[in-house]
């Protein structure tokens, strides 16, 4: 008997419950005499007769599918030295008909000093740790566990293993389009393809979304790990054949070696995903290693993310301030409001390396407000010194925009400074508004309601949508400076000429970005173009600077109408 009778229930009645129950399948019972070295256990999931076993180590060995039985042992140790407070791991097994099943295991140390559990078969439970319902594969949490364990035995061997991490860059496309099922569907079937690339002791995990990382056990180079990308995107050159339709999958893999000197499985997991996101740049079914030139710049992404989180505190950021100009009347139209950001150990930092790690790292809504505050306490003194400087442009990041309360917080800080609103606008982007959904836009056209101005940044830059400026209420369109850069190009001028015939129907004003030669301006001024922003007229301009810009170009459009 392998549990004392408990209550009013019988001994006989409860051994028949338990035979009953282990009959089925799905629960075993062990129990080891840690002093006699005798183990006993009633079982059906594993369809072996396991015998000759005189431990749970023992068992273990035996009963644990070869891949993880390093994490069950671990899980044992660790309860045996105290390290826990009950024996309990996850982990798969090989049954004798080969079907794979997920076993939970349980148990602690009784009387006698005899340690005593049950076993569960899991594998159609869905909330179950480690395993990944969708694809049957191990999760996210359980391949990072086995990463740390490789990590170290990898250094202990003094040889080399691998990451290589795959996202589906297109997948949530095909959920939207076609539905959840046809996605799960996609991700069964990939993890079916990269099963094909795992060797014995290579693993295979789900990662949370559209991800999944291939750890490999063993590699002797840079090259192989590389031809190993390379052999997974020629395989999904074919379609794959979802629900009878034909669907090629875009992805992008992020590959990277271990050991690494003073690097654990949680750095390892992120520079892998960063050559991911190095290969998207590169675009479609690209494969990038995490080589020297990308440790540099991860280092330096590191480092800004570490420095960023004190840049407030620390006082560290400044604004500046670009003139924007109509050229026909001679007069400032506003100025661009600029975040800039000086660093004790890093120096000056640029806003394209620092915004993008300020918004992933949840910053930006805390710098976004001290920017307000700033920008808006400077239209105030502007204001009291009598200087005509038309509107201040505020870049506003979509993670700041759509806050629940960014509205009202803008027009708490115009009224606590007497500035009205018309004279801030709200610099977005074009991918800011077509991300957007109906209640988003909303907030966009409440600030437009309130008085706030709002201009449409970055305009021409890759896919613009002409469509949503039918629809879409702005007060400013601005050129991105790749059309100004390339106005000789006949395409381009002729888009520049579309969007100024738009602005005479839609009454929307039109700036020109990155102006920096005569022959720009001119050409511009040719087309329609009268509102300029640029280096050929001025560099964004620290505060007092921009002031002494705004009144000698008063005092000189001044003695120009005399």
């Amino acid at each position: 008997m392998l549990f004392d009778k408990k209550g009013s229930m019988d001994e006989h009645e409860a051994h028949d419950i338990i035979e009953n129950v282990v009959a089925a399948g799905d629960i075993g019972l062990f129990s080891w005499h840690m002093d006699t070295g005798t183990f006993e256990l009633i079982e059906h999931i594993s369809g072996y007769r396991l015998q000759g076993i005189h431990s749970l180590p023992d068992f273990l060995e035996r009963y644990v599918f070869p891949k993880d039985l390093e994490i069950a042992l671990q899980d044992l140790n660790n309860y045996l030295n105290g390290k826990e407070e009950v024996f309990q791991s996850t982990f798969r097994v090989l049954d004798s008909k080969d079907k794979m099943h997920w076993v939970f295991c349980k148990g602690t140390i009784m009387e006698s000093n005899k340690l005593a559990g049950l076993i569960y078969d899991v594998s159609a439970n869905k909330m179950l740790k480690g395993n990944d319902y969708t694809t049957n594969l191990v999760d996210a949490k359980y391949l990072t566990r086995k990463l740390g364990n490789a990590i170290q035995n990898k250094q202990k061997e003094n040889s080399i293993g691998a990451l290589l991490y795959l996202e589906i860059d297109n997948l949530h496309s095909l959920i939207n389009h076609y539905g959840f099922k046809f996605g799960s569907i996609v991700l069964y079937q990939m993890s079916r393809i990269l099963l094909n690339f795992t060797g014995e002791k290579d693993e295979l995990s789900r990662f949370p979304n559209d991800k999944f990382m291939l750890l490999i056990d063993n590699v002797t180079s840079n090259d192989e790990i590389k031809n190993l990308g390379k052999k997974i995107i020629k395989m999904l050159e074919a379609p794959l054949i979802v629900e009878g339709l034909p669907v090629y999958l875009n992805v992008s893999i992020g590959m990277t070696l271990f050991p690494d000197a003073d690097k654990d499985a949680i750095e390892l997991i992120r520079q892998s995903d960063f050559a991911i996101s190095h290969s998207k740049e590169q675009g479609s079914n690209r494969a990038s290693f995490f080589d020297t030139e990308l440790m540099e710049t991860f280092n330096r992404g590191m480092q800004i993310e570490s420095e960023l989180a004190n840049a407030l505190n620390n006082d560290e950021f400044y604004l500046v301030y670009q003139p924007q100009l109509n050229v026909v009347d001679n007069i400032i139209t506003g100025f661009e409001v600029l975040l800039r950001w000086n660093n004790k150990r890093l120096g000056f930092v640029s806003p394209a390396e620092f915004i993008p790690v300020a918004e992933e790292k949840g910053y930006i809504v805390k710098t976004g407000r001290w920017l307000l505050r700033e920008a808006i306490k400077t239209a105030r003194s502007w204001i009291d010194l009598g200087l005509e400087f038309g509107t201040l442009s505020i870049n506003v990041s979509p993670v700041e925009l759509f806050q629940k309360d960014f509205r009202e917080r803008l027009m708490e800080k115009c009224i606590e400074y007497d500035v009205p609103p018309e004279k801030i606008k709200i610099e977005i982007t074009e991918r800011t508004v077509m991300n957007s959904n109906a209640k988003n836009i909303t907030i966009i056209n409440d600030l437009l309601a309130d008085g706030f101005k709002i201009a449409l940044d970055d305009f021409g830059m890759g896919y613009s949508n002409f469509n949503f400026l039918f629809e879409f209420e702005i007060t400013t369109l601005k050129l991105d400076k790749s059309l100004v850069e390339h106005i000789k190009d006949k395409k381009r001028r002729l888009f520049i000429e579309s969007i100024l015939k738009l602005r005479d129907y839609k009454d929307f004003d039109v700036i020109a970005e990155g102006v920096e030669t005569k022959e720009e301006l001119d050409t511009l001024v040719g087309l329609g173009c009268r509102r300029i922003q640029g280096y050929y007229f001025s560099q964004p301009l620290k505060r007092s600077v921009a002031e002494k810009f705004l009144m000698d170009f008063s005092n000189k459009s001044a003695d120009m109408g005399k």
